[in-house]
């Protein structure tokens, strides 16, 4: 039992800890690095401080300083541990050591506790300085007489002992003291230099400089004044004699007056101390060349320069060339030398800061941008005397501006012509502080506009009544949101013309103050008036809809894909007899007549699949009462790719009166077809009689008749009237046929029948030298003979009727459409006037006198030929230009 207690803290098949990082390779080794930086330091604290406790025998509460580095060293284990979890899921044995890290942080604590009040009572610091300090107090001050008297002395002994210079010199640069080596130096005594003035150790030439540069010395207190560092003069001795010097200053303040203290070198001493001295100037040119900038000095009276071997680079020169001043003036853009000397200019005359930005040649040959900055000593005069700086390259931090420049020189245009309204709103004064230009355009505001209202009415009443409230909530709300998305909300706001607009705004916060709460807000807003009427639109719309639906005189109902009703309107439930629940209950199978099932179920299959945009049908639809009524259907596919609620609008009108209406018509129309070809066919008889007779007679009295015209031309009418009868007789057959018969369809090349149609009419076409052309082949869905008889009628009607001054041509043209085949047959004949495009088509209507052939019945029997192909036809007629007509007729 206690094995499988301690199984689990042994098994390793857990899930490492770095499926917690989903293996990030920047977060893995973040904590790698870390946990293990961590894991040395605290395995290092416990060696410092048993070496601490080891070296100090007397340190008490020994125990503690133990316990703290079993302490330190278990928390090193557990993050050296936390990195193998990483990889391996151990999180058992983890948790044994955090365990026993545990137990001894407790112990730690609980000893560290009781130690409390033991080590409360080890004196402080202070205490031990106070009882050390007030037990030599008095000893102190019985030395302190015995001190100063004895300093006094070793002072005097000190600077007489000294073997450098050492010479003290008043605001009046007096001398009030002069040790020996000093006197010895410039061959005096130390009484006769007292109270002398300085100037009576310098040569002429360097006195004026040297007390200018003592006064300023004198007056400002900086140990780092440029005098405290020494500097090289020319002196001389009592005989006159010439010495190079070496003199270095300090100020103090002795008893309230200032005193110049100097230290002066001969070259002897100089010498002496060259070692020591170039130790410090080693220091100083590490330090120097360690930098990125120039150090340059330049004595304004004697205009010599002294520069850095890092300025001499900085300007394109070698480190070992000779300093001159024009050496930087030389490096300098010529259109920023003004810019230089007018601030030199102003520095010296004005004592403004010497700080300059300017275009100087480098190293690489190229103008960067550099910076000066200096500072200059000035005598009593104010004169400047001497005057140093630096020189630094800053062509990165130029380079840097200029991007940040160019990108907030975008952001701005970015702002200034995006598409939304911009603005900035400050929480604390709850006033607009930015606004963009489309914010304007938008409102109507400018920012000077905004900034009036401030300042009497406030911005809130720009917000719509209604929406005051909202949008102070909206606020609230964006003040406490931690999310980087924003806040969105929709007011009203009054326009700067009157009109309130609506705005859809998305805000967060954009700045934080110094404690890290939201001072400013960042928002974007759109104007989505148009949205919002039409929205409006919409709904009233919708309720017009609901309204239209429920009232409409036709029935009309929506059917999902499977044909499942989703909604029916009123006018439906009449029509079949059921209620708007029973209806809902059923699908279109239930009430279609099953033999238009199939036709229906194919319809709306092409709809589904986008073959067809809509279709219109004549249909059975089954009632309540199981009886049938025909009804118009029209059915449309409402397709929406990105969703499920794809369905059928269906409009079902009743037309079982009209059906009845046309059963009885159709009825009467096959009666009158019948009584026309009977009649017709008994008609023939008695002209071949007429006819026959007529032949007879006229053969019999042939003889007499050849001195009477009169009896010869009334004989002749007789025979041409009865020959034009039946032939008049034989097109009615024709077109009655037409209108009975089915036409048996089937599908053939348009050139194909136009090529037997030529060549039946092959002899007419070659005497009247006709051009057949077809342009545009495919397949027509006809039955062949009778539309070789339209083709036939409408090329001998274009032969009847050609232009006798040209020669005629007829094209064939088919163009393939949705629904249908259209084909075009157009000649270049006589034409007619556009106003008779449908006469045409009525029998015997002819637009011409005799002089053509014919009866009028060729163009009505195409039309009969047409009708029966479920097609349509109809002409286009331009007076002395030609006539086009068309056919329409169903695709297979």
């Amino acid at each position: 039992m206690r094995m499988e207690f301690l199984e689990p803290f042994f098994n390793g098949q857990y899930m490492p800890h770095g499926h917690c990082y989903l293996w990030h390779p920047g977060i893995l080794w973040t904590n790698v690095i870390s946990d293990l930086v961590i894991a040395l330091t605290y395995f290092s604290i416990p060696i410092a401080l048993i070496y601490i406790v080891n070296a100090r025998k007397d340190i008490q509460f020994r125990g503690i300083f133990f316990l703290f580095s079993g302490f330190i060293l278990f928390c090193g284990i557990t993050h050296l541990f936390s990195i193998y979890t990483i990889w391996h899921g151990v999180y058992g044995v983890h948790g044994v050591i955090k365990a026993m890290t545990a137990v001894i942080s407790l112990l730690t604590a609980v000893v560290l506790f009781k130690s409390i009040e033991s080590v409360k009572k080890i004196p402080s610091v202070e205490d031990l300085q106070n009882a050390v300090f007030k037990a030599s107090n008095e000893k102190m001050k019985r030395n302190e007489l015995e001190i100063k008297r004895k300093a006094d002395a070793l002072f005097k002994i000190t600077t007489e002992l000294l073997p450098t210079g050492l010479l003290v010199v008043d605001q009046n640069k007096k001398i009030i003291l002069a040790n020996k080596a000093l006197a010895d130096m410039f061959e005096y005594s130390s009484d006769e230099l007292k109270n002398e003035s300085l100037n009576k150790l310098l040569i002429d030439s360097v006195s004026p400089i040297h007390d200018s540069l003592v006064d300023s010395f004198l007056e400002s207190a900086q140990k780092d004044h440029a005098r405290a560092f020494g500097r090289f003069v020319n002196g001389k001795t009592k005989t006159g004699k010439v010495i190079s010097i070496q003199i270095s200053l300090s100020n103090h303040d002795v008893q309230g007056e200032k005193l110049a203290f100097a230290s002066i070198y001969n070259e002897s001493q100089m010498m002496e101390n060259k070692s020591l001295e170039s130790m410090s100037c080693n220091r100083i040119k590490r330090a120097i060349s360690a930098t990125k900038m120039g150090i340059w000095e330049w004595d304004l009276k004697t205009n010599d320069v002294w520069y850095s071997p890092k300025l001499l680079t900085l300007i394109g020169q070698a480190e070992d060339s000779p300093p001159r001043l024009e050496l930087w003036r030389s490096h300098i853009h010529p259109d920023d030398i003004e810019l230089i000397d007018s601030r030199l200019k102003a520095h010296f005359e004005k004592k403004q800061k010497y700080d300059v930005i300017y275009r100087g040649v480098t190293e690489s040959g190229k103008f960067e941008w550099m910076r000066a900055c200096g500072d200059t000593i000035f005598d009593n005069d104010d004169k400047p005397i001497l005057m140093s700086g630096t020189l630094t390259n800053i062509n990165e931090i130029k380079l840097l501006e200029k991007k940040l420049e160019n990108k907030t020189r975008f952001l701005n245009e970015v702002l200034e012509r995006s598409l939304t309204g911009l603005y900035i709103f400050n929480l604390d004064t709850m006033n607009i502080t930015f606004v963009n230009h489309e914010y304007t355009r938008l409102t109507g505001y400018s920012k000077a506009d905004l900034v009036k209202i401030q300042g009497s009415d406030g911005l809130m009443t720009l917000f719509h009544p209604d929406d005051r409230l909202l949008v102070e909530l909206h606020i609230k709300e964006v003040f406490h949101n931690k999310m980087d998305t924003g806040v969105t909300t929709e007011y009203r706001f009054k326009h700067q013309q009157g009109h309130w607009i609506w705005c859809y705004s998305r805000d967060s916060i954009y700045s934080f103050d110094e404690n890290g709460k939201p001072k400013e807000m960042l928002g974007a807003f759109f104007d989505i008036t148009a949205l919002k009427e039409r929205e409006q639109e919409i709904k009233t719309l919708a309720v017009n809809f609901l309204t239209t639906f429920e009232q409409a005189a036709v029935g009309i109902a929506h059917a999902t894909l499977e044909g499942k009703f989703i909604k029916v309107n009123s006018k439906l439930c009449e029509i079949l007899g059921y209620t708007k629940g029973e209806l809902l209950e059923l699908s279109y199978s239930d009430i279609t007549h099953e033999r238009d099932m199939t036709e229906s179920w194919n319809q709306h299959k092409l709809l589904a699949a986008g073959a067809i945009k809509h279709y219109i049908a004549e249909q059975r639809f089954i009632t309540k009462s199981r009886g049938y009524i025909w009804a118009r259907l029209t059915v449309a596919l409402v397709n929406n790719p990105r969703s499920d609620d794809s369905h059928f609008i269906s409009v079902i009108e009743d037309i079982s009166h009209k059906k009845k209406i046309e059963l009885q018509l159709a009825e009467s129309n096959s009666a009158l077809e019948r009584f026309a070809y009977s009649a017709s066919h008994d008609l023939q008889e008695p002209l071949r009689k007429i006819s026959a007779f007529a032949g007879s007679l006229q053969s019999s009295l042939a003889p007499q008749l050849v001195d009477n015209a009169d009896a010869r031309f009334q004989l002749d009418r007789i025979s041409d009237a009865a020959q034009r009868m039946s032939e008049m007789i034989n097109q009615l057959l024709e077109l009655s046929r037409y209108s009975r018969n089915n036409a048996k369809k089937s599908n053939f090349r348009l050139a194909e029948i136009v090529a037997q149609v030529s060549d039946d009419l092959s002899t007419i076409i070659e005497q009247n030298q006709v051009t057949i052309n077809v342009i545009n082949d495919g397949n027509i869905f006809v039955e062949s003979s009778s539309f070789q008889q339209v083709l036939r009628n409408l090329i001998l009607n274009s032969i009847n009727y050609k232009d006798r001054n040209r020669q005629l041509v007829v094209n064939f043209n088919l163009s393939i459409e949705p629904s249908s085949t259209r084909i075009s047959v157009a000649d270049n004949g006589i034409g007619f006037d556009s106003e008779n495009n449908k006469k045409i088509f009525e029998p015997f209507r002819r637009l011409v006198g005799k002089e053509s052939p014919g009866y009028g019945m060729g163009l009505a029997i195409c039309r009969q030929i047409i009708l029966a192909h479920d097609g349509k036809i109809w002409a286009k007629g331009v007076k002395d230009k030609g006539v086009e007509i068309i056919i329409e007729i169903p695709k297979d």
